[in-house]
């Protein structure tokens, strides 16, 4: 079981809200002292696997199908990013940690 991160403070690129595209899939979330000269997010190369306990730090927007497993929204402590559960055709199930905006379907 690994922590991955959808999104990152400082991103190598914006994300484009597709929970499918690996590009918005980071193994750390890099370092959020600014947005212009943070450290970046190291890219994960990979879609979540069931086991993974995921830590939204971007806008997740489309994609994401039904997911099982643990989901936790983050927010920038510096900067206030904040993730954003924003599917509204999602099935979330398990155990979802969030005080942010969240669409879709909830259960656990």
């Amino acid at each position: 079981m690994a922590t991955i991160y959808y999104g990152a403070y400082t991103v190598l690129q914006e994300d484009d809200g597709n929970w499918n595209n690996v590009a918005n899939w980071y193994s750390n979330p890099g370092n959020p002292e600014s947005k212009w000269s943070g450290t970046p997010g190291t890219r994960l190369n990979r879609l979540p696997l069931a086991n993974d306990t995921i830590v939204i730090v971007g806008h997740v927007r489309s994609n994401v199908g039904t997911w099982s497993g643990r989901i936790i929204s983050n927010q920038d402590p510096y900067y206030g990013k904040q993730g954003v559960l924003g599917d509204p055709n999602a099935v979330w199930t398990g155990n979802v940690s969030t005080d942010v905006y969240a669409a879709g379907t909830f259960t656990g």
